[in-house]
């Protein structure tokens, strides 16, 4: 069946309940739909993924933290080398690193994904 189009009634499908469980179910007349089995659910990648970024300029490190989180990232370094246009001061990289810990485990919450960003790191090149 392709994305977008009608379903026949005995089509079987993929179905998600509000409690997050994986079905797979066969569709019927209007509305009903007969569950024939329960899936497991495996929604995380079946690598560990660290995302390595030279320094953003303005606040994009933060959307770069919040899109790694989301995608299932287990790992993020930002770095600053010798090409690199932004500059962390050194007495602020542990506060920023402490922000974006703070919003990795918002984001852990938000999600609902099952494992936590382990680290978010500063290093210089």
């Amino acid at each position: 069946m392709a994305p977008g189009t009608p379903a026949e009634p005995g089509a079987q499908a993929e179905f998600v309940d509000q409690a997050e469980h994986l079905f797979l179910g066969q569709l019927g007349e209007g509305n009903h739909t007969k569950i024939l089995k329960t899936l497991p659910a495996t929604v995380e990648l079946p690598v560990d993924v660290t995302i390595l970024s030279g320094l953003p300029k303005q606040d994009k490190a933060e959307w770069i933290v919040q899109k790694a989180t989301e995608l299932g990232a287990h790992k993020i370094v930002f770095f600053g080398g010798d090409w690199s246009v932004a500059r962390w001061q050194d007495n602020k990289v542990t506060k920023k690193i402490g922000a974006f810990a703070k919003k990795l485990r918002t984001e852990l919450v938000s999600n609902r994904t099952g494992h936590m960003c382990r680290s978010c790191s500063f290093h210089h090149l």
